[in-house]
Formats: C-alpha cells, structure tokens, sequence
C-alpha cells in the first residue's frame, strides 16, 4: 500500500517526462507497480479481506436455530457436539460469528417490527408453545403444551403447562389467566389457531369459531388476529413463546407434571417482580393500574359453560362429547343448547335450564354411555312396575361401582325382576335420602358379608360412624389425612414402638 504523497509524486514526475524505467530505478520499484500506480486514481483506498467468522462452517444449523429461537449458548453446544465437525474454537468467537449471522438475516428481512404500546388493561397477547419429549425424572418423556398470556401495558405473564391445546383446555386456561390478571382486558390477540378462527372471509377478516363468539360475549372482550405471517403485529410482545422457553425450561429439572406446575408458579412469582426490559418497570406494581381498567370475571373456569348447540333425537337423547343425555319427555326431536361446565352437563330449552347431569367422561367405569334421570320419566311409569324397577336400576348402575357391584350380586340372588324389584325401588329412595357415597359405603358393607337386599342395607345406613369410615376409604373425601399428617403420624408411631419414648400428642 502506497501514501497518497508517493502517488502524487509519481504521477508528477510522468507528467514531467520521466520514463517508466527512470521512476522504478528512482523509487526502487517494479516497473509494472509504477505502470499500476499510474492508472489508478490518487485516492484508491484498501479494504483488509475479513477472515471468515469462526461459526461459519455451522451456518445452516445456526439458520435453523434461529427460526427456533434456539439460546446462543445452545447452539454452542450442539455445535460442539456435532458428530461430522465438531466445534474446537473459542467459546467468544463462536459468539461473535452467530451475532453476524444472525445481521444478515436481520438485514435481509426488510420487515420491521413495529411496536406500539398499549392503555392500561386495553390488550393481552394468546400463545401456544409446545415441547416435544419433555424430560421428567419420574416417568417417561411426554409432550408438554403451554398457553401464554402477556398483558401489553404492565407485561404481567401467564404460563399454564397442559397435556393438549384443545379449544375447551385454551378456554379455561384463559379464565384462570383472568383470575391471576384480576380482570378481563378488553382485546385478546391470537394466532390464527383452529381452535379461534375458521379460516378467512373474501375480505380477509377472521371467521370467528362460534364457542369462541359466545365466550367472547359472556367475558365481554374483543377477539383480534393476526394476519398470516406477520407475528409481528402483536406489537411490543412478540415471540412470547420463545421467550418461555428460554428462560423457564434451562437449568430446571422437573420431578413429574405437579413438580411441573409448582417450579412454574414460582417462576411467574419471579418474573413478574422483575424489572421489565420492555419499560424498565416491575409488572406486578403496573399491574393495579390495569385492574382498574380491567372488565369483571363473570365466573371461574370450573363453572364456565362451553356453548354447544344441538338437537335430541326421536328417544329424547342429547349427544355430547360421545355419551347421552336424557331430556324431559315432549322435547324429542328438540333443538336445545347445552352448557359444558368442568363437572356438570347443563341442558336448556327456550332460555330454561330443563336437565342437568353429572359430565361423563371417557374410562368414568360406568356401564353404558347414558344418563338418564328416572323423574323425566314418570308419567311413562307411573302403571308400569317393572319398567320402573329396571330404569331405577339402570340408574343405579351408573352411580358408583361399589353399587353396581353389589346390584349385580343383589339380581343373582334374587333372580327375575319380580324378586328384585322391590329392593331395587328401595335402593333408589335410599339414594334420594342419603346420597351415591353413603350408599356406595353400606352397599360395600353388605356386599362383604354376603347380605344382598334391601333390609340389610337400610340397617347399614343407619349406621353413620361406620358408614362415614367407609366413605373416607372410598372416595378419599375430606375426612383423609394429608400426607403431611400422615408422616407426622408414622414418625411419632415409630418414637413409640422402637425407641420408646412419650408423646402426649
């Protein structure tokens, strides 16, 4: 490389008359330098040629990782662990070349994020995130799905791990995102899930799922989406998933799916008391200012009712979710809609709540997949005693297996409906008086000793201590102790049988 005084003094001296020879013997150069010298301008500058980065070779992969959002210090790791070419470089220069990689992409991407900040309670943001072959130390790996909910203006975060995205499990995740927010806001904004929109109309805008339009309705909120594509439109919180991923999951091992749900409460506790990198504030002290903005929680997720419109069929059966429902006689053939709660079947007529049933669901040990509700039938009953004995005891089949169990040795022992019948009507008003855990207890009871009727388990009943005792190991009700007591119990039992000691408790 050559000053620009040298280059200067070159050009004069040729333009004096020197000879090529004479200027290379004067400046002790090769005569074809000076002839190049001379036919470049004065000020040709020099660019040093860049050595190629040291994450060059891994440039695909690195590609790849950055779609998804893969931690720099993993893609390190990964690099290090390939088996064609695995990476011996230094850990900052690794670093340094994904930071270049990751530029070009940035500059090849001529879209630009435009962030725009929202009012207080104004707008949230509705993600789905998914591990596949999530890692327990109990048990093996599984596929873990997560919803999100980032609130705009306080960047309060809501993650609820699940074992799937369906509509009803993205419903009620949202109400208990509700519930920790303290209020509703008034936008939510989706990705253009299945379960939130059907597609597009000739316009372009979302056709809005119709459970959705109605829970919309109930929680008083606006649906928004986004355009295909464009993530970007969220504004200010994109990439809400990746930003769980990364700093939820590393570092944390994860004993079973109830180890799972505590470490991510804990981790919300941390997060939202942190300083926000979005505006420099803690979340959880902005986020009074949004629950004054908020609209009102009309109901928990347990008792939220997904709306399913439907029509019962020539026997006065309503389907959902593959089991039966039965209605009131006269509303065959009957469009109705029914409110799918957590635990209940609520079914209405005309605005009227005429049926309401306990939710069946698959592997429940019940017989059939029908629920019927004997008063519904009355009137067909009221002159037929045999057909009374046998819906009653249809009915008691489906209540608990501890009564099924012992209708099924109560109908052997006294064969034909003509012997079983009247202990079969018997039992049905014991259900009425008592209820399915009492009565399971003392079926349970008699079914021990061999005693099949009525008579027995009437005496049975009368019995509460006994009954209640039962009940306790049966259905695992309040009267169980906590594990905590147990142990409690145990090490005190221990102290007394092998060391010896007192305890005055």
């Amino acid at each position: 490389m050559y000053r620009l005084m040298d280059r200067a003094a070159i050009q004069k001296l040729r333009k004096e008359g020197w000879s090529i020879r004479q200027l290379a013997r004067e400046l002790k150069m090769h005569r074809d330098t000076v002839k190049r010298i001379l036919k470049e301008p004065l000020t040709k500058g020099y660019k040093r040629q860049e050595m190629a980065h040291a994450a060059l070779p891994y440039q695909e992969q690195i590609l790849r990782w950055l779609a998804e959002n893969v931690p720099v210090t993993r893609m390190l790791e990964l690099a290090q662990e390939d088996k064609k070419e695995p990476y011996q470089g230094s850990r900052s220069a690794f670093f340094n070349g994904v930071r270049k990689i990751r530029e070009e992409v940035k500059a090849k991407d001529k879209r630009r994020f435009i962030r725009f900040e929202g009012m207080p309670g104004e707008y949230a943001q509705v993600d789905w995130g998914e591990i596949r072959d999530f890692p327990f130390v109990r048990g093996e790996a599984k596929t873990k799905y997560f919803l999100a909910v980032r609130l705009k203006f306080s960047r309060v975060v809501f993650v609820k791990w699940t074992d799937s995205m369906t509509q009803e499990v993205l419903l009620r995740g949202l109400i208990e995102a509700f519930e920790y927010f303290g209020g509703v806001p008034w936008a939510l904004v989706f990705d253009n899930m299945k379960t939130v929109t059907l597609g597009r109309d000739e316009h372009g805008q979302p056709l809005w799922h119709p459970v959705l339009k109605h829970f919309c309705n109930d929680f008083d909120f606006m649906p928004a989406a986004c355009d295909k594509g464009c993530p970007n439109q969220k504004g200010g919180v994109e990439n809400l998933v990746g930003w769980v991923k990364t700093n939820f999951k590393p570092g944390r091992q994860f004993l079973d799916d109830p180890d799972l749900i505590d470490q991510n409460l804990d981790w919300m506790e941390k997060v939202n008391n942190q300083v926000s990198q979005g505006h420099g504030e803690i979340p959880w002290e902005m986020l009074p200012e949004e629950q004054r903005k908020f609209c009102k929680i009309p109901c928990t997720a347990a008792d939220y009712g997904l709306l399913r419109s439907v029509c019962s069929n020539r026997d006065g059966y309503v389907h959902v979710e593959g089991f039966q429902y039965l209605v009131p006689i006269g509303l065959a053939e009957q469009p109705l809609i029914v409110r799918v709660r957590e635990s209940l079947v609520d079914i209405y007529h005309g605005g009227e709540k005429i049926a309401s049933y306990p939710r069946r669901t698959e592997g429940d040990g019940k017989m059939t997949k029908r629920e019927v509700n004997p008063e519904f039938l009355e009137t067909l009953l009221a002159d037929r005693p045999k057909a009374r004995a046998m819906v009653y005891r249809d009915h008691l089949l489906q209540q608990h297996p501890e009564i099924a169990a012992y209708l099924s040795g109560l109908c052997h022992a006294c064969r034909g409906v003509e012997n079983f019948g009247p202990h079969i009507l018997k039992l049905y008003a014991m259900l009425q008086e008592h209820g399915v855990g009492e009565l399971a207890a003392a079926c349970n009871l008699a079914g021990s000793e061999g005693a099949f009727g009525a008579e027995y388990v009437a005496a049975l009943i009368q019995e509460p201590p006994v009954v209640r005792r039962l009940l306790a190991q049966l259905q695992l009700g309040p009267e169980v102790p906590s594990q905590k007591e147990l142990d409690r119990d145990l090490a005190i039992y221990e102290a007394f049988t092998i060391r010896g000691e007192d305890h005055d408790d």
